[in-house]
């Protein structure tokens, strides 16, 4: 994956984020290309024209060594994201940091907001790595990111038998 995410540019991208604020250390993270997506599969693929502009993120391994999948968002519509392999779980592991020390950790909706804060706190990219969020804690997030997160975690408990 590491091989694949260098291939893509970060010209066109890099004008539009730097326009929002973003620093010149994260906007380097990021690249674009022209995608076509599979909504069933959850998966994107490049093409060379006709697919939409999207923007790319590497999504790393637990120990930040790996570059393990790729996610891409269309900025126009950030609440829908795709996975180039199927196997990202999280950007940002802040959360292993936070857990250690037993402090609160911001939580993003989108991989959009997570490259507006700088690349701070972490984004959740399935509902499995919701469950992550277990021994935290304290998290900052929207309500709608908590409340999500509160639901899997609720779904993840055992059953409680009256006794």
């Amino acid at each position: 994956m590491q091989n694949e995410f260098s291939v893509y540019q970060h010209e066109r991208v890099f004008e539009w984020l730097k326009k929002k604020g973003v620093s010149s250390e994260v906007v380097m993270w990021c690249r674009n290309a022209q995608i076509e997506f599979d909504d069933i599969l959850d998966k994107w693929w490049p093409v060379r024209e006709g697919g939409v502009d999207a923007i790319l993120l590497p999504v790393y391994d637990r120990q930040l060594v790996n570059v393990i999948d790729i996610v891409a968002f269309q900025p126009s519509k950030p609440d829908k994201w795709w996975l180039r392999a199927g196997v990202g779980e999280m950007l940002g592991w802040d959360i292993e940091e936070k857990r250690t020390y037993r402090e609160p950790l911001r939580v993003h909706a989108t991989p959009l907001e997570w490259v507006l804060s700088d690349m701070e706190g972490c984004c959740p990219l399935t509902e499995e790595a919701d469950c992550m969020f277990l021994d935290i804690p304290e998290i900052i997030a929207a309500p709608v990111v908590y409340e999500r997160i509160r639901k899997t975690l609720e779904k993840r408990l055992p059953k409680r038998k009256a006794g």
